[in-house]
This record gives C-alpha cells, sequence and structure tokens, in this order.
C-alpha cells in the first residue's frame, strides 16, 4: 500500500474532511486511508468498500473481521436512483437446537457460540455485482496491513486486551491478540496468509482449505458448526429497504437489523413536529426516549425468523406507527430496558462526488467475538448465537439454520433521489437510537451531521432508565426527571452511549464532506 499522500485525513475533533473526489469515513484510520487510496486509484465506491471491509478487519481488531457474524451494505448507485441492499447475516448450524443455552452469556463465548462466518461471503457478492476493479487488488492493502502490522490507539487496544480472562481457554487468541503486541504495533502473519488465499478465491473459508481447518478445529472441541453450513451459504442481493421521513428516502437493511427500530420510530415521529422544539430540551428528548421504549418492548416481544419472515416487519407497517404516536401522545412516559454497549462492531461510510454512496457494517457480535481463533489462521470467529434468545419457545430462540437478528443499521438517506447522508454505527442496541438522534437533529434542525454527531446521546429501551450524555441544561435534566425517568448521566464525548458513527455528507451545494465519531479513534481521509 502506497503512502497516505494523496489523501486528506481528518481525525477525531478535526473539523470534516472535504473531497475533490471521493471520502470514506471509519472507525480506524488505516481503514479509512486504505478506502480512500482505492478511490485514487479509480475504483469505484464499492471497490472501496470492499477494501475498507477487508482492512477494517485487519485493524479494528476484535470489532470485525473475517470470521465475523456478516453484516450489511447498502448502495446507492447515483446514474439509475437505485438503492441496493447486500445482506449477509449469520444463521445458526443447522445440528444447533432451542435448548443448548441455559442462559444469556451460554451463547458468547466458545466454539459453541460461532454461527455461520458471513463477512467474506457479503464482500464478495458486492464486488462481483458491483465492483470494477480486481479482486485481488482491493485485498491487497489489507494484506499489506497484516503483514507489516497496525497501530492502535489505547481506546482501541485496551478494550481487547481487557478480554484476556475470557479468552484464557483459548490460548491461541491469547498469543495473536494478547501477547503478540509490540507497543502499540500488532502484526498478524498468519491472517495475512488466510488473506492471501482468500485474494485468490473467496469460496476458500466456505468450500476449500480455509473451511476445512475452521470445521476441523471447532468439530474437534465440541463444536457445531459443519462443511454444509459453510458450503450453503449464500447473501442475497436485492433492493434495499426504504422508507420515508419528512420528505427524505431512508434506504436500511431489513426487519432483523437495527432498522426494525430505526424505521418504527422515525414513522412514529413523523406524526410530532419536532421542529418546533428545542433541539436539546426535555420535551424532545422525553418524546424520543418514549417512543424508543414502546418500540423496543414490542421488538423484544414479537420480533424473531420463522423461515424467512420476520414477525418484526409488523413493526414496519405505518398503522402501528399511527397507534405508537397516538399511545405516546396520550401517555409520555412509557416505561421500557435501559442498556450500555461501547460497540463491538464496525461501521463505514463511502461516497464520491457524484453521488454514490455506501454505508456497510459488519461486526463480530461481542468484542473479540466467541474468543475462539482457529489455529494457524489468524482468524477470530463471530459469536453470532449470543443473538438468540436462549429461552425455548420464544420468537428468537435457537433452531437450526435460523437467521440472527441484529441492531446493526447502515443508512443512506435520499431526497429527490440524490443521496443527502450516510451513516451507520457501532453499539448494540444504541445503534438505532442514535442513528435517529442524528438524523432528526439533521432534517428537523438544521443541524450539519458532524455537529448532529457531537451533540449529547440518549438510550432508553426498557424499565424507565434514561442514560444521558452531559450536555444538557440542569433545568432539561430537572424537566426529564419530572417526566419520571431515572436518570444516568455519563460522560461526555465517551463510550458508555455506544461506539463510533462515521458518516458522510453532501450540503446544499453538493459539496461532499466526511467525519469520524468525535468519540474516538476514527478517521475520514479524502481524495
Amino acid at each position: 500500500m502506497r503512502s497516505a499522500e494523496r489523501t486528506r485525513t481528518a481525525f477525531a475533533g478535526d473539523p470534516p474532511a472535504q473531497a475533490e473526489r471521493g471520502v470514506v469515513s471509519a472507525q480506524h484510520p488505516m481503514a479509512a486511508v486504505v478506502g480512500a487510496e482505492i478511490l485514487a486509484d479509480g475504483g469505484n465506491v464499492v471497490d472501496a468498500a470492499v477494501a475498507t471491509a477487508f482492512a477494517s478487519a485487519v485493524a479494528d481488531i476484535g470489532r470485525t473481521g473475517i470470521g465475523g457474524y456478516g453484516g450489511h451494505l447498502v448502495y446507492h448507485e447515483a446514474a439509475s436512483g437505485q438503492t441496493w441492499l447486500v445482506d449477509f447475516p449469520s444463521y445458526a448450524p443447522r445440528a444447533a437446537h432451542e435448548r443448548m443455552f441455559t442462559d444469556s452469556s451460554s451463547g458468547m463465548t466458545g466454539v459453541q457460540a460461532v454461527g455461520v462466518p458471513a463477512v467474506v461471503a457479503g464482500l464478495a457478492a458486492a464486488h462481483t455485482r458491483f465492483g470494477s476493479l480486481a479482486w485481488a487488488q482491493v485485498l491487497a492493502p489489507a494484506i499489506h496491513l497484516a503483514e507489516e502490522g497496525i497501530q492502535s490507539a489505547p481506546s482501541g487496544r485496551e478494550p481487547v486486551l481487557a478480554e484476556r480472562r475470557r479468552a484464557a481457554a483459548f490460548p491461541e487468541t491469547i498469543r495473536v491478540f494478547m501477547d503478540a503486541w509490540d507497543g502499540d504495533r500488532l502484526r498478524q502473519p498468519d491472517l495475512a496468509r488466510s488473506l492471501r488465499r482468500l485474494a485468490d478465491d473467496p469460496r476458500d473459508l466456505y468450500a476449500g482449505q480455509l473451511a476445512d481447518r475452521i470445521v476441523d478445529y471447532l468439530k474437534g472441541e465440541g463444536g457445531l458448526l459443519d462443511h454444509a453450513d459453510l458450503a450453503q451459504y449464500q447473501p442475497w442481493v436485492g433492493p434495499a429497504t426504504s422508507s420515508r421521513y419528512r420528505d427524505y428516502e431512508l434506504h436500511t437493511p431489513g426487519a432483523g437489523s437495527g432498522a426494525g427500530v430505526l424505521i418504527p420510530l422515525l414513522g412514529a415521529l413523523n406524526h410530532f413536529d419536532l421542529a418546533s422544539l428545542e433541539p436539546l430540551g426535555a420535551e424532545r428528548i422525553g418524546l424520543l426516549a418514549a417512543m424508543a421504549g414502546r418500540i423496543w418492548r414490542d421488538r423484544l416481544a414479537h420480533a424473531g425468523y420463522v423461515g424467512d419472515r420476520n414477525a418484526g416487519e409488523d413493526l414496519l407497517q405505518p398503522g402501528y406507527w399511527s397507534t405508537v404516536a397516538e399511545d405516546v401522545r396520550q401517555a409520555r412516559a412509557q416505561r421500557a430496558v435501559s442498556s450500555a454497549d461501547q460497540g463491538c462492531t464496525n461501521h463505514f461510510s463511502v461516497a464520491d462526488v457524484e453521488g454514490n454512496v455506501v454505508a456497510c457494517t459488519t461486526t463480530l457480535q461481542r468484542l473479540l467475538g466467541s474468543a475462539v481463533t482457529v489455529p494457524g489462521t489468524g482468524i477470530l470467529l463471530n459469536n453470532a448465537m449470543g443473538l438468540f434468545d436462549p429461552r425455548p419457545g420464544h420468537p428468537n430462540s435457537v433452531a437450526p439454520a435460523r437467521r440472527a437478528m441484529t441492531n446493526m443499521c447502515p443508512t443512506v438517506v435520499v431526497r429527490d433521489q440524490q443521496a443527502v447522508l450516510s451513516s451507520g454505527a457501532s453499539g448494540g442496541r444504541l445503534i438505532p437510537s442514535m442513528l435517529a438522534q442524528a438524523f432528526t437533529l439533521v432534517i428537523d434542525h438544521g443541524f450539519s451531521m458532524d455537529r448532529a454527531l457531537r451533540a449529547p446521546r440518549l438510550h432508553h429501551a426498557g424499565d424507565g432508565n434514561l442514560a444521558i450524555e452531559e450536555g444538557l441544561s440542569d433545568a432539561a435534566l430537572d424537566d426529564l426527571a419530572a417526566q419520571g425517568y431515572r436518570l444516568g448521566v455519563r460522560p461526555a464525548n465517551g463510550t458508555d452511549l455506544g461506539g463510533q458513527a462515521p458518516a458522510i455528507w453532501f450540503d446544499n451545494e453538493r459539496h461532499l464532506f466526511g467525519a469520524p465519531d468525535p468519540r474516538r479513534h476514527g478517521a475520514a481521509a479524502a481524495v
């Protein structure tokens, strides 16, 4: 990989990066630069997205990887005005059953926590359908990073090292991701060799030598994943799910993703005049919290896959949004669960000045995934099984070959058939509310996207607890408490209320900008 001389990089806290040709905003600076260099070399936004994703699999350690759960890629094609979805979720092994876990932590660690790793298949499908450069060319920068080593800021490195106790039962994970650091640099030669195999043929992970090594190791340790689970895996490519907020179109994955909350949340908010409310005032924040709490309660009670259908699709219907809006209007302080999640997922956004845009989110699920690394490959495996309800007989219970639900929600926002912004986030259940807050601040209150990202975050999804970052006035906090919320104020620009939400956007003159989330060590690289 060449040096970043052709790129202009904006780090967290810097002014946004303005693009002459294109921009990549990512959670790790090295990944952002890799994607921007692919654009400079003549690649299109999908080429850049695939290169950024593989570079992130090397650099954003423990949050994504080629053994990851999978994810979603949303691509807005400017020439046609069409917005596409490449959907690559994980599935449970065919040998999985609903009584295999005893509690909510059982599916988080170890060989039985592993679902079908879908990241490579999804990226290959996106490149085959929409890419322009050679597949090996877009993987080359990631191979270079793995061989030469990546540098990681403390905010990226220290949470991984803090997982040593959970990973203690897996010596390969300790060797590769704990003990191999040279200061702030980590080299991953085993992963580089695996990536070289994938550069020759991405199916190697599903029906080749890498597949053999994954299955043989897991089976030897008591895991369930087998060759048929890998060989039969196929991503889906088709139109993205579309919804409206005001006079904007939002293009997202479907009900089994975080869009299963974001779409009904914005749909219900369409019934209220947010522009008339103070952007960071108690009335607006209380309304958002009440809506989110109600929708999360309904999702957790009903959503889950039966065959290819998710019962959560009922939450995407306008009639449901109207009901939620009226219920919240009548009884503002709904009681519902609150949680904090530092973000164990990877998101990035890519755009060029012609208006082609990609939003892509991938994950290992939990930080370090299952904590299982396949010996000699550098491949850290997901814990997709932790996304299921461990209780039998529930909508999201474990079942053979069942799709795992997620909260990832890469989103491209379009107006008059032109993309205007793109974002997504890490942060588990906090992702939909993070995005709803940012999008409504932009659309209803005229914030720039980078200003919206700096605004205090909130999360309310359950029992009346409202977690919110510092930055609101004392009067607003007092008013929220008077509405019945139990407040938990978190440090400003910390990671308690989610991870990063890298974004790109066009201003009113169609100038293109990118910015990382201010809360961590990401970057936007422009060419």
